[in-house]
C-alpha cells in the first residue's frame, strides 16, 4: 500500500517537469508500476493526419496498432474497459484481439469537446483488476494537465516574447527615431522625452518627468494655445517652423506638430514632434562648399597647367645632375627622392588636366577583349605584388566599339588599380566580364563588368565616388574615377555600381560601332578593323 501512495506521489510531481517527453514518458513508466500491466501506450492527435499516432509505449510494441484512425474517437470518447470475447467496436480492440490481449482499458485526454489523445493499458496474460480502468482514467487526467500546462508555457512564453518585440518597438521608435517626441499627459505634463528631444532641448528625461511642457519647449511664439487645441483632440495640428530655445539659450529652427492620444474616444495625452531643421542649414552649407570646391577645381586647373613646365624642367635638371655624379655620392640619394617628388606631382598635374580637358577624342573601332588582355598583361606584376589574380571573360564574337584606345586604357587602368588597392592587404580576384546587351528600345551595347572581391564600398559613399575630389585615401587626389566617369559619358557610354560587404562591380556599358558613325576616311580603318 505504501508503494501505491509513492507512485501517486511520483505521479502529480510529473507535472511539474518543464520537458513534455520526459514528462509523459515517467507518467507511463509510473502507470506501469500502478496498473502492473504489461502494456501502457500513449496514442496523440497527429498534425498530418485526423487520426492518433502513437507517442509512448511501455511493454511489447507489437501488440498495439502505430496508428488509430479518427473514426474509433466515436467508440472511445469515453474511459471503457474491452475484455477478450466481447464485441468489437474499433480498430483498437480488433487489434487487441489479433493479439491474443485479455483485456484493453482506455480513456481519452484532453476535454470531453476536444480530444488529443488517447490512454491505454492491456495485459495479454492476466485480467484486469477492479482498478484498472480507473488508474487508466487517472493517467489521462494526468496527461491531460501536462499537455494543458506545457502548451500554457509556451503561450506564456510567446506573450512574453510579444511583449518584449513590442517595447523594443517601442524604444526604437521613442529612442531612435531622427524626430524629437515628447509625451504629454492630459494635463500637458511631459511623461517622456525620447533621446532626440533630449539632444536638441538639452533636458534629461528624468529630470523634466511630471513638468509643464512650457517650462522646458520654448519658443519665440506662443506654443500654449496649439497645445490646448490638441488637448481638446485636433489630430495633426501643424505649428509651422518656429525657433525653439535650446536649455543653454541657443536657438535652431525646428518644425512642430502635435498629435493628440486618444483611447475609447477619451483624450489620454498629447504627442509633439519636433524635426530638427538645423540638419537643413548644415545642407545649405555643404553646398556652398560644394561650389567652393567647384571654383577650386577651375582655379586648379589652370595652376596645373602652368606648373607642369616648371616641374619638367625641374625634372629634367635633377637627371642632368644626378648623371654626372657617382653612384656613391652622398647627394644622390637627395636627388633621387627630389626626382620621385617631381615625378608625383607631374602624375597629380596630368589628373587635374585629364579631367579639366575638353571630352574630345579622335575615335576609332575598338576590340575591348583585345585592349582589356593587353592591359592586364602589363599589369599582372603589379596584381600578383599583393596576390591579386585578374581573370577576363568575353564573348568570342564581340562587336567593336567607338572609342580612343588611351583614354579607354586610363578608365579601365583607374577601375583594376582601384580593385588592387582595395584588396591589396588581404589577397583577392578582379573578374572582368565582356558580353552584348539588348535594352528594352533594342539598343545594342557591349557591357563590361570588373568586379572584385574587396570589402565593398559604403552605401552613403556609393553616390560620392564618382564627384571630382573625393576620395578615402589620403594620397588620392579624387579625379580617378571623376576623369574615367567623363571619357565614359565623352564615349556615349554609362557607368554604374553595384556594390556590397564582399564585392563591388562596375558596369561600363558602351554603344556597338555603327558604320554610319565614320566619315570615309575613317570608314576604311573601320572596314579594316572588322575583316581583321
Amino acid at each position: 500500500m505504501d508503494q501505491f501512495w509513492d507512485n501517486l506521489q511520483e505521479l502529480f510531481s510529473a507535472t511539474g517537469e518543464p520537458d513534455l517527453e520526459k514528462s509523459l514518458n515517467k507518467i507511463l513508466s509510473i502507470g506501469k508500476d500502478l496498473s502492473k500491466a504489461e502494456i501502457l501506450a500513449l496514442f496523440l492527435a497527429n498534425d498530418q493526419d485526423p487520426g492518433f499516432q502513437r507517442y509512448g509505449c511501455v511493454g511489447p510494441h507489437n501488440l498495439l496498432p502505430e496508428n488509430l484512425p479518427a473514426q474509433d474517437l466515436i467508440h472511445l470518447s469515453k474511459p471503457q474497459q474491452w475484455i477478450l470475447g466481447k464485441r468489437l467496436n474499433t480498430a483498437l480492440h480488433n487489434a487487441a484481439r489479433t493479439s491474443k490481449l485479455q483485456y484493453l482499458a482506455s480513456s481519452p485526454i484532453g476535454q470531453s469537446n476536444a480530444i488529443i489523445g488517447l490512454m491505454v493499458i492491456a495485459d495479454s496474460n492476466s485480467p484486469p483488476t477492479d482498478y484498472t480502468l480507473q488508474i487508466t482514467k487517472l493517467l489521462a487526467i494526468s496527461i491531460t494537465s501536462v499537455i494543458q500546462d506545457y502548451f500554457k508555457n509556451l503561450q506564456q512564453k510567446a506573450d512574453n516574447e510579444l511583449n518584449r518585440h513590442h517595447q523594443r518597438i517601442n524604444s526604437i521608435i521613442e529612442e531612435q527615431i531622427h524626430e524629437g517626441l515628447i509625451l504629454l499627459d492630459r494635463d500637458l505634463k511631459i511623461k517622456k522625452l525620447n533621446l532626440s528631444s533630449e539632444m536638441m532641448l538639452g533636458y534629461a528625461n528624468q529630470e523634466v518627468l511630471g513638468r509643464n511642457v512650457t517650462d522646458i519647449l520654448i519658443s519665440t511664439e506662443p506654443l500654449l494655445p496649439s497645445l490646448k487645441d490638441a488637448q481638446r483632440g485636433n489630430a495633426n495640428f501643424n505649428l509651422g517652423d518656429l525657433r525653439l530655445y535650446r536649455r543653454n539659450g541657443d536657438t535652431f529652427l525646428a518644425h512642430v506638430r502635435t498629435l493628440p492620444v486618444i483611447n475609447e474616444n477619451e483624450i489620454e495625452g498629447v504627442i509633439i514632434l519636433i524635426t530638427d531643421l538645423s540638419e537643413y542649414d548644415q545642407l545649405n552649407s555643404h553646398a556652398l562648399e560644394l561650389e567652393k570646391r567647384a571654383f577650386l577645381g577651375e582655379i586648379t586647373s589652370i595652376f596645373a597647367h602652368e606648373v607642369r613646365n616648371p616641374i619638367n624642367n625641374i625634372s629634367t635638371g635633377l637627371q642632368l645632375m644626378a648623371y654626372d655624379l657617382p653612384n656613391d655620392d652622398p647627394n644622390y640619394d637627395s636627388l633621387e627622392r627630389l626626382q620621385r617628388e617631381c615625378e608625383r606631382l607631374e602624375e597629380l598635374m596630368k589628373s587635374v588636366l585629364s579631367f579639366s580637358r575638353s571630352s574630345e577624342f579622335e575615335m576609332e573601332p575598338i576590340n575591348l577583349p583585345s585592349l582589356l588582355q593587353h592591359l592586364l598583361q602589363r599589369l599582372k606584376s603589379r596584381l600578383s605584388r599583393y596576390n591579386v589574380e585578374a581573370n577576363l571573360q568575353a564573348i568570342s564574337d564581340c562587336p567593336p566599339i567607338l572609342g580612343n584606345p588611351r583614354a579607354l586604357e586610363q578608365v579601365f587602368t583607374n577601375l583594376i588599380n582601384n580593385a588592387n588597392q582595395a584588396m591589396q592587404e588581404t589577397g583577392g580576384k578582379i573578374s572582368i566580364k565582356i558580353q552584348t546587351i539588348k535594352t528594352a528600345e533594342n539598343s545594342q551595347f557591349v557591357e563590361t563588368s570588373v568586379a572584385d572581391t574587396g570589402p565593398g564600398i559604403p552605401i552613403e559613399l556609393q553616390e560620392k565616388i564618382f564627384k571630382p575630389y573625393f576620395t578615402t585615401e589620403k594620397s588620392g587626389t579624387g579625379l580617378g574615377l571623376a576623369i574615367a566617369s567623363k571619357i565614359i559619358e565623352a564615349h556615349n557610354g554609362t557607368i554604374d555600381l553595384e556594390s556590397f560587404p564582399g564585392a563591388s562591380v562596375f558596369h561600363i556599358r558602351f554603344p556597338i560601332a555603327i558604320k554610319q558613325d565614320y566619315d570615309s576616311k575613317n570608314n576604311i580603318l573601320y572596314n579594316k578593323k572588322i575583316t581583321n
